[in-house]
């Protein structure tokens, strides 16, 4: 994730033009860090559900993890 917020290399090579900087992020690129930021969330969430033995709300939560499409079950 750095590399999208703090200068890393994806930033930079989204940005020069011409010896410019301009804000230059694909919609696809949008929805990536969007996914990802849902998928730390709900990570996150897991956690907390987990300390306070709250098994139901852990399942749910996988549960949203899997409708994303950022995991898949194994068969």
């Amino acid at each position: 994730m750095s590399s999208y917020t703090h200068g890393g290399f994806q930033q930079i090579s989204r940005r020069v033009k011409s010896g410019n900087l301009y804000p230059d992020f694909e919609d696809e690129e949008i929805i990536e860090v969007l996914k990802i930021s849902q998928m730390f969330a709900l990570l996150a969430f897991i956690q907390v559900a987990i300390e306070v033995k709250r098994d139901d709300l852990v399942q749910v939560a996988i549960g949203k993890l899997y409708s994303m499409g950022l995991f898949k079950k194994k068969n």
